[in-house]
């Protein structure tokens, strides 16, 4: 309905006023992306996260790509957070009956190579 677009159209522009992230009940380090934002809960919020758990950030900051978006270009960075290794792969056999079921099951994965 209108009225429902609207009420949700004025919550947007409420929310998100000023045209960052850094007012409202959402503050911290909103405008820079690769830092994150923290919620009114308080947990943080960091949007390469996002896209690395994606496997769309093909190793790219997102910060660099935002970096001076909401004037916070001059600001010293923040310190990066360690990044999430490439996943690890290996197979295994259970039964049918395992898989609807569900099973637990030792794994031993080794690497020639350490894991980065």
């Amino acid at each position: 309905t209108d009225a429902a677009k609207r009420k949700e159209y004025d919550e947007t522009r409420r929310l998100f006023a000023g045209g960052g992230f850094g007012r409202g009940r959402y503050s911290g380090g909103g405008g820079n992306f690769g830092g994150g934002f923290s919620g009114g809960d308080g947990q943080e919020f960091n949007l390469n996260d996002l896209f690395d758990a994606a496997g769309q950030s093909g190793g790219a900051n997102i910060g660099d790509l935002f970096g001076g978006l909401f004037g916070r270009g001059a600001q010293q960075p923040r310190p990066t957070r360690p990044r999430r290794g490439n996943d690890l792969e290996t197979e295994t056999e259970l039964s049918f009956l395992e898989a609807t079921k569900g099973v637990a099951m030792p794994l031993r994965l080794t690497s020639p190579a350490p894991c980065t």
